[in-house]
């Protein structure tokens, strides 16, 4: 489009919503309509000449002649923006668009300017590329804590391997940056990447646990490394990141060392319930065991009666006296197997794991759990099968479990008040890998309903029970690799069976 006189096309120029400028040759402005000066922020007088170009950030002045120049040169319209100062350090944003004016045979007249306002798109594009780098830091920062969450649930508590991989996971989040080490501190541990050294600029987080400073985190960068495409951390987005990893640990730390203690001071009250459960089982028995007791003593006494009246009225021989004394002694060392045996099982102790004989286990509270049911009028039987294969357990307490099943059987068979009561303890294999202690009775049974809540805490169907037995027993045998089942016999009674996992061999 050729404008040969600006005066013809000013009134259409007045009434476009771009602004136009006439510039001549030399870059001077000749003419503009009303919204070119605006777009300028000059009045129309100002502009004119080069009162245009002056009001332009150096820059755009030398892309502006540049453009000029290079727009003589050709018949194609060029595109260019130009960027105004503002107040505040900002910039009014124009795109241009420069048409050469030349006439009908080809020489160059000048050049037709258009002027469009782009700065609210270029603020909106400025500020969208802002959001979107802050957008991918909160990315990459959210990739990192939820790694890291995954590494804790990952691991279980265990702190050393979330250490470990807490120390990767931070050096792949910063690798953007460059050659990364991390090192990270934590109550006396330490856990750092393989080529950890110190910088002078890395970032540090201290981590507190229950208030108190614990640890640290340490991140440097060893060089740079080229990667335009993707964005750096910021100062403070590396700041924020690692205060939160700080925070996550200590947090973690707490819980794993709040786990460790529960953990420990639940096994102490397991280990003092199950003491408890012992010594009051041997308490139900306990005028069984006196009972038992008090006949060699007995025997004793009358045995050393007879020999003094023997040798009080010299009847006595050498003989004799060695007889007496030999009755004595045997007595003596009955009495104190049983009380023996009643202290193994009363003593407090740590849990001792041994391989162990079942069928040896059974039998050595064998004595104690026929008194019982012979003072409660209990018929009792033992069955063993031979030659099992070992168990890897703490016999005490496998003998306590037995040992209860037994009394409560008793129980159950003194309450129906039957002459026929029996209970029979029997030793055999429950599969390939697995053998079994069984108690049966023909006792009064479980009533229907109780079934899961037999083995909770609390619960008994004993009149003065403490409701802990059963419950101890299931502990024991969860803690062994085993288990307790029940089921109802056809005729009468119940069967309880402790399963153990056979030890593995060598």
């Amino acid at each position: 489009m050729l404008y040969r006189d600006w005066e013809k096309a000013s009134s259409v120029a007045e009434h476009l919503p771009v602004g136009i400028l006439q510039i001549d040759t030399e870059g001077h402005c000749l003419a503009l309509n009303t919204r070119a000066a605006l777009l300028l922020r000059l009045p129309p007088q100002k502009a004119l000449g080069s009162g245009w170009l002056e009001v332009l950030d150096p820059e755009s002045r030398r892309a502006a002649s540049r453009h000029l120049l290079e727009c003589s040169r050709g018949d194609s319209p060029l595109r260019l923006e130009l960027r105004l100062p503002s107040e505040g350090g900002d910039f009014w944003v124009l795109s241009c668009r420069l048409v050469p004016l030349r006439s009908d045979e080809g020489e160059l007249r000048g050049f037709l300017m258009t002027l469009l306002d782009v700065t609210e798109w270029h603020r909106t594009a400025r500020d969208l590329r802002r959001t979107t780098k802050e957008l991918e830091a909160r990315v990459r920062e959210l990739d990192c804590l939820f790694e890291i969450s995954r590494a804790v649930e990952r691991h279980a508590g265990d702190l050393d391997e979330i250490l470990k991989e807490t120390v990767s996971i931070l050096a792949h989040t910063w690798s953007r940056s460059g050659e990364v080490c991390v090192r990270i501190t934590l109550d006396g541990r330490s856990y750092q990447t393989s080529n950890f050294a110190s910088c002078p600029q890395a970032r540090r987080a201290a981590i507190f646990l229950q208030g108190e400073p614990a640890g640290e985190i340490e991140v440097g960068v060893l060089g740079s490394v080229s990667m335009p495409d993707t964005p750096r951390f910021r100062p403070e987005d590396e700041e924020r990141l690692l205060t939160a990893v700080a925070q996550r640990l200590g947090r973690t730390a707490e819980r794993v060392k709040g786990r460790q203690l529960l953990q420990e001071k639940e096994e102490e009250m397991r280990a003092r319930l199950t003491h408890l459960t012992r010594v009051s089982t041997l308490g139900e028995m306990a005028s069984s065991i006196a009972h038992e007791v008090n006949q060699p003593l007995t025997a004793i006494a009358a045995y050393a009666q007879a020999c003094r009246r023997m040798v009080e009225g010299g009847q006595a021989g050498q003989d004799d006296i060695l007889e007496i004394l030999a009755r004595i002694n045997d007595e003596a060392l009955r009495a104190g197997a049983i009380v023996h045996r009643l202290k193994d099982m009363v003593r407090r102790r740590d849990a001792r794991w041994t391989e162990c004989d079942v069928n040896a286990l059974v039998r050595d509270i064998q004595p104690l759990a026929v008194v019982d049911a012979r003072l409660h009028n209990v018929r009792l039987h033992f069955e063993f099968q031979p030659d099992l294969p070992p168990v890897l357990a703490d016999g005490v307490q496998i003998q306590q479990v037995v040992l209860n099943l037994i009394r409560n059987a008793i129980d159950a068979v003194e309450e129906t008040a039957r002459k026929d009561g029996e209970v029979t303890v029997r030793t055999g294999l429950a599969g390939a890998k697995e053998i079994q202690i069984s108690v049966t009775d023909n006792g009064c049974g479980l009533p229907e309903g109780l079934d899961a809540r037999l083995f909770q805490p609390f619960f008994t169907t004993k009149k003065g029970g403490m409701g802990m037995g059963l419950s101890i027993c299931k502990s024991i045998a969860s803690a062994h690799g085993g288990r307790i089942l029940f089921s109802r016999n056809p005729g009468a009674g119940m069967t309880f069976r402790l399963i153990l996992p056979v030890l593995d061999g060598p």
